[in-house]
């Protein structure tokens, strides 16, 4: 989607407020990342994906932190022949990154990751990529859920779901062709203040935090029921 500097201030949004904020360009995939998706790169680190939450090959990914998502992100960027944009003790082979940390366990080397911003390979939103991209891109549009006011139209949430993810891309896709964006399971984004924010609010979640302005945020290391991510690339 096409960059754009946003000056003005959006009501209720946890971004545009007036400052200046620049987004380039960039692409995002339309679906959150799935179990197949994840174990084709990855092991789980602690609880795997279960029946009582959502448990098959197109269901969002869930039980992964922050961490798992760097590794994820590299792997996938390595088998496909890109430049990978995450660094860990100098390297950007997840390799050399050792074992992924435990959840509870705050590990200061893979708190230092850097972040290259220029590579074209897969990374994790920023908050501003993700609610930029949530609101329709340069449209900037003004629903309360990405795609609509109607949350029942776009989004698993609470009141219409078992407590458990569903399949992904199975609601109205945003504006931009982006599905769950609200609702589903939580999504990932990049850190802020030593911490990773998330985004979009889950099946487990009440209307509101499934809104395009919800944000918070949660531990590094933190594995959830109803946390995953999706990626972009330059």
């Amino acid at each position: 989607m096409h960059g754009k500097v946003v000056t003005q201030s959006l009501r209720r949004s946890a971004v545009f407020t007036g400052q200046e904020v620049r987004i380039e360009n960039f692409s995002m995939c339309s679906h959150e990342v799935t179990q197949k998706e994840y174990e084709e790169f990855c092991a789980y680190n602690g609880a795997q994906p279960k029946d009582q939450f959502g448990k098959g090959e197109d269901f969002p990914v869930y039980f992964v932190s922050f961490y798992d998502a760097l590794v994820y992100c590299n792997r996938r960027s390595i088998k496909e022949g890109l430049s990978p944009c995450y660094k860990i003790k100098n390297s950007s082979n997840p390799v050399d990154w050792g074992s992924v940390p435990k959840t509870d366990v705050d590990d200061s080397e893979w708190n230092s990751v850097e972040c290259d911003f220029s590579a074209d390979g897969y990374r994790l939103p920023t908050e501003e990529e993700w609610e930029y991209a949530a609101r329709g891109g340069e449209k900037l549009l003004l629903e309360k859920f990405s795609g609509s006011y109607d949350v029942f139209e776009v989004a698993w949430f609470n009141e219409n779901t078992s407590g458990a993810s569903e399949p992904v891309k199975q609601k109205t896709p945003n504006a931009l062709g982006l599905y769950d964006m609200s609702g589903n399971v939580q999504e990932l984004c990049w850190l802020k203040q030593g911490k990773a924010v998330i985004r979009g609010g889950s099946f487990d979640s009440q209307e509101d935090s499934c809104a395009v302005y919800a944000t918070g945020s949660v531990p590094v290391s933190a594995r959830i029921k109803d946390m995953g991510f999706r990626v972009v690339r330059k």
